[in-house]
């Protein structure tokens, strides 16, 4: 059999993307998705709801084949059918696959959508150079019943199908989503041995009925020792040439969700290679003994970006949460056609969830907002990864809500929802601020106390300004006094290190040094508020800056960072972060 997929998942770190002269900073680096913008909102519900109908778990295209089972639209796209073919219903609207990248020539990102529009600023999945990597999807078939996979870097692509969804316009019995808190089925840890070559059986928790027709899991794989992968299918059925989640060295932990057929006994894993496996249940999907209803069908909607943390430079911090609340915004476009973000008859939200700029190993929990969290996870990282994941989110009448273990940027993309009312939130917002943030600096700086090439002491900090920058810039000694005004800098810090500086705007160049006192890695982030525009010098390396937000190592010594602003006055923020333990 061939070896279904394999790979990590690294986009590369992060890099200097400085502001120049009015330019907006941009994420080019990032082969995470096409754009940090929010793309268009989703197309208004016209589409029928539909219910799930499961088959047989299939490999649909393998572009390793010269038969690839799809056609190519262009050298970076390619169509595949869908409706009618094999066991899949000739009245298809929606399919769940799992899509694989394997054999990536460059890092890049994938994106799929319904055959014959436009493709959408959104993603799938990502990989970096070499390396393959699986995600699941639920995504609306085109009037053709075909999607179209993008592909923004040369790859082979490889495409399963567990089932689809079929219009259901009334109350119905069989293929309805049923939410349940997610809960752990299986934690191959707990007896202390990896799963090797072997099959383990999974069995449907208690609550899901004998006639339940397919699971939605969380399947991760765990302290791999190798390249291997997990193939997940119905109980005691003939195992299919199809994979769920991949790893491709030693050490590697990876998490996938798909929605999985059930059989008699529940769920079967295969594993190919040896690493621990856990399997987080996420809902179920029902038979025909279930009392006929509305709730739990599938409504599609247009790939739609619903949340960057990037684009509000304002990330999900360690031991944080942000929350994405529940919200109708209806717009209409230039052709007259009516778009919305959400409605409130959801239930659960299908998406695509993806988080970048990770500062240090962790994981991600989806989960209703205001309500108690799992102790289960979404998403797993290490540092400096960009990681995809299909979730489907019970949704609570607060909305969303997305637990980071340790810092990271969050892209939310939704492809549609399952109708059904809210869980009801119990608890109050979530905080997100950097650990230890005290607020406003109490330091207001008096001209006396920075001038040029004097160190001011403040608190632990010391800082002054030049006579000149590199470059031959002006600085305070060039500048006349009544260009001079006083700004209020916010003070924060992370862990045992705090810090705060402040400085003057002169003229349009805003001149500050901070001199780190303590030694080791220490990382400094700057945040520009209120028009300005930054750039960084330093012993030490600059790692990446984004709308005006640089994220700095300098390791011990001074720093120099030049602004300049179009306005007469402005804020800027500094925190300094202790990376050592």
């Amino acid at each position: 059999m061939d070896r279904p997929a394999i790979h990590d998942d690294h986009v590369g770190r992060r890099f200097l993307s400085l502001l120049i002269a009015g330019l907006l900073l941009a994420t080019a680096g990032l082969a995470l998705d096409p754009a940090i913008s929010r793309s268009p909102a989703a197309r208004a519900d016209t589409a029928t709801p539909s219910v799930f109908r499961p088959v047989e778990p299939t490999r649909l295209v393998d572009t390793r084949r010269t038969d690839c089972g799809c056609q190519r639209i262009d050298p970076a796209t390619i169509r595949i059918m869908v409706a009618g073919v094999g066991d899949i219903p000739d009245d298809a609207t929606s399919v769940a696959l799992t899509i694989t990248v394997t054999g990536a020539a460059g890092p890049g990102f994938a994106t799929v959508w319904p055959s014959g529009s436009p493709r959408r600023e959104t993603s799938n999945l990502n990989w970096s150079t070499g390396e393959s990597r699986a995600n699941g999807t639920i995504v609306e078939l085109g009037a053709d019943g075909a999607v179209d996979v993008y592909l923004s870097a040369e790859a082979f692509v490889l495409v399963d199908v567990a089932g689809a969804f079929v219009p259901s316009p009334g109350a119905t019995s069989a293929g309805r989503f049923t939410p349940v808190p997610q809960s752990r089925l299986l934690d191959s840890r707990s007896d202390g041995a990896r799963i090797t070559d072997a099959t383990v059986r999974v069995s449907r928790p208690s609550g899901v009925p004998a006639d339940a027709t397919a699971m939605a899991v969380t399947v991760t794989a765990a302290d791999s020792a190798s390249w291997g992968f997990v193939t997940a299918y119905p109980a005691g059925t003939e195992r299919p040439e199809v994979s769920l989640v991949n790893t491709d060295a030693a050490g590697q932990t990876r998490a996938a969700t798909g929605i999985v057929p059930l059989g008699p006994g529940g769920i079967d894993l295969y594993v190919e290679g040896s690493m621990h496996v856990l399997v987080d249940v996420i809902g179920w999907f029902t038979g025909e003994s279930a009392v006929a209803s509305g709730d739990g069908r599938f409504v599609s909607t247009a790939p739609t970006r619903m949340f960057d943390t990037r684009s509000l430079a304002d990330p999900v911090y360690a031991d944080g949460i942000r929350e994405l609340e529940l919200f109708t915004n209806v717009d209409v476009d230039d052709a007259g056609d009516v778009y919305l973000q959400l409605t409130s008859v959801a239930g659960a939200v299908v998406t695509n969830l993806t988080v970048t700029d990770t500062m240090a190993d962790g994981f991600l929990s989806a989960f209703p907002a205001r309500t108690p969290r799992p102790g289960t996870s979404t998403i797993n990282w290490t540092t400096d990864q960009t990681v995809a994941n299909l979730t489907i989110t019970p949704w609570s009448t607060a909305g969303a809500a997305y637990y980071a273990f340790s810092e990271t940027d969050v892209i939310v993309d939704v492809t549609g929802y399952f109708t059904g009312p809210a869980v009801t939130a119990t608890g109050t917002r979530a905080p997100n601020t950097v650990p230890g943030y005290t607020g406003e600096s109490p330091y207001d700086l008096v001209r006396e106390s920075v001038a040029p090439g004097v160190w001011a002491v403040l608190g632990d900090v010391e800082m002054r300004t030049v006579p000149a920058l590199p470059g031959g810039a002006a600085g305070v000694a060039a500048t006349s006094p009544d260009r001079i005004a006083f700004a209020r800098f916010i003070y924060q810090f992370r862990r045992s290190v705090a810090r705060s500086v402040a400085a003057h705007e002169v003229g349009h160049i805003l001149t500050w040094r901070w001199l780190q006192t303590v030694p080791g890695a220490s990382e400094a982030r700057v945040q520009s508020i209120g028009g300005h525009e930054c750039m960084a010098e330093a012993i030490g390396r600059l790692l990446f800056a984004q709308l005006g937000r640089f994220n700095y190592q300098p390791g011990y010594g001074t720093t120099l960072i030049e602004c300049s602003t179009s306005v007469a006055a402005g804020n800027l923020a500094l925190e300094v972060v202790s990376t050592t333990t």
